[in-house]
């Protein structure tokens, strides 16, 4: 079930005090900020975030990027378009670096609002 950028948003707000709470919160704000979040969508599973330019199902149909907060502190992104895992595009982000790794998979997939725009 899709969600809005603002319950999502609340959810990791509301979420305990984690060392990778300000990470994620970091990435909403982006989006937010940037105006993608205009054609993306989401939901929230657990502490894990799923992001898809396509309206959310479960399970999600389609690609999408799996957000994973990490016990260290680090950002695990995971795009998820085919099931075998190898194959998986995957990337880590240090803490404090995940908003900009965002943006770099945003860019690499030219996710956009519309066309022509790049975030």
């Amino acid at each position: 079930m899709n969600q809005t950028w603002t319950e999502i948003r609340q959810r990791y707000t509301e979420a305990p005090e984690f060392i990778w709470t300000s990470d994620m919160l970091a990435i909403i704000d982006y989006i937010s900020a940037s105006g993608l979040s205009a054609g993306l969508y989401a939901r929230t599973s657990m502490y894990d975030l799923h992001i898809a330019q396509a309206p959310v199902t479960h399970p999600i149909a389609g690609p999408y990027l799996c957000i994973s907060p990490l016990r260290n502190g680090q950002i695990d992104f995971r795009y998820i378009d085919t099931m075998i895992k190898r194959d998986q595009w995957h990337r880590v982000a240090e803490k404090g670096e995940a908003a900009m790794r965002f943006r770099k998979f945003v860019q690499q997939l030219c996710w956009s609002t519309s066309p022509g725009q790049m975030a």
